[in-house]
């Protein structure tokens, strides 16, 4: 008689743990973008911070389908509340106020006074005139 072994079954990783460290890269990618854009000036409505963030607490919700673990479950909750608060500051609290300024649309334009490119003054009584002019307003980069 003749012993024969079997080799072992190769022992696998779960498939969701590389969601899970893709789904943490994604949601700590959008933060550090927006940082760096900022420094650089260009501000803006961070749409790509929502979908990195968005897609990465769904990636990290299908590792957790895949194999529970409290670790797991911790971050997908930590990550989610984060994409939930970032979602809420977009949508709710970015909006600004109504406008409530002096100007308002069918109504005569309040008394001004301010300097053109040249040095010259110019008032409203310059659009008065009848001479054609177009009057820009620049809100500013902010």
């Amino acid at each position: 008689m003749a012993n024969v072994m079997q080799a072992a079954p190769p022992k696998t990783r779960s498939g969701g743990r590389l969601y899970f460290w893709l789904g943490i890269g994604l949601c700590l990618l959008g933060p550090i973008l927006n940082i760096i854009l900022m420094q650089m000036g260009q501000l803006g409505l961070p749409w790509y911070l929502l979908a990195l963030s968005t897609v990465g607490v769904g990636l990290m919700l299908v590792a957790v389908i895949r194999r529970a673990g409290i670790a797991r479950i911790v971050f997908l909750a930590l990550f989610g509340l984060l994409c939930a608060f970032e979602w809420f500051f977009v949508v709710f609290m970015s909006k600004l106020p109504a406008y409530e300024g002096p100007a308002r649309a069918g109504d005569k334009l309040p008394a001004f006074t301010t300097k053109l490119a040249d040095g010259s003054s110019f008032s409203q009584k310059n659009l008065e005139s009848g001479q054609a002019s177009a009057l820009v307003f620049f809100r500013g980069r902010w």
